[in-house]
């Protein structure tokens, strides 16, 4: 399974220099950054050795990041700016920014053994379902602990990654050995990640009114 990462290329207008890194400001975004501004590198390079914004269990292919061809203008960085952001600069527009593309790709090896994954031929749809609303809702619930007025990549990303750690270290019965039973998995990843709720919970001093855990 293929998808892409996403990061912008950042720039402001300097008079007698013309657009360029060196004119942002400290308040500005960095040079590139994710689209919502909220993690910085100072270059493609940088940011393709991040592995909080790759993702645990994916892999980058081998082609690099790529521009899109079309610069976008704004006022500034500020998220209603780049929201209304244009094609074609106007006379108030002294930032402009760019989106960068890469390819990653999905490895299970990361997860689970390839011998494993290759011969499994069923799947527990209702036990997948389940796994993938209650890992949504962790991810949502801690992330608006965290940040209950806007949802950031700088905040999410590290979250889920703590999250998948979590989540794949799978519990041994009472002889040391795996248990291979689906819903058995899920009572145990939700005891942890109810434990783990309660952590961020106890770190951040927040509790989210009118939201429960599943």
């Amino acid at each position: 399974m293929d998808t892409i990462v996403e990061i912008d290329e950042n720039q402001r207008y300097w008079v007698g220099g013309g657009f360029g890194t060196r004119g942002l400001l400290p308040t500005d975004r960095g040079a590139f950054s994710t689209t919502d501004g909220s993690m910085v590198w100072k270059s493609p390079a940088e940011a393709s050795e991040d592995l909080v914004l790759l993702g645990r269990g994916w892999k980058y292919e081998k082609d690099e990041f790529k521009a899109a061809p079309q610069w976008m203008y704004a006022t500034d960085f500020r998220p209603e700016s780049v929201k209304n952001a244009k094609p074609n600069r106007g006379m108030m527009h002294w930032v402009r920014f760019r989106r960068l593309f890469r390819t990653k790709q999905f490895n299970p090896d990361e997860f689970v053994d390839r011998a494993i994954s290759e011969k499994c031929t069923q799947v527990d749809s209702s036990a997948t379902n389940a796994l993938h609303q209650l890992l949504l809702d962790t991810l949502t619930y801690c992330s608006l602990l965290h940040n209950p007025k806007a949802y950031t990549d700088a905040t999410t990303l590290p979250l889920k990654e703590r999250i998948i750690t979590l989540s794949i270290h799978q519990p041994e019965n009472g002889n040391g050995q795996t248990n291979s039973d689906a819903l058995y998995h899920l009572d145990q990843l939700r005891i942890k990640l109810e434990k783990f709720i309660e952590s961020e919970q106890s770190n951040t001093g927040k509790i989210i009114k009118g939201k429960t855990f599943p």
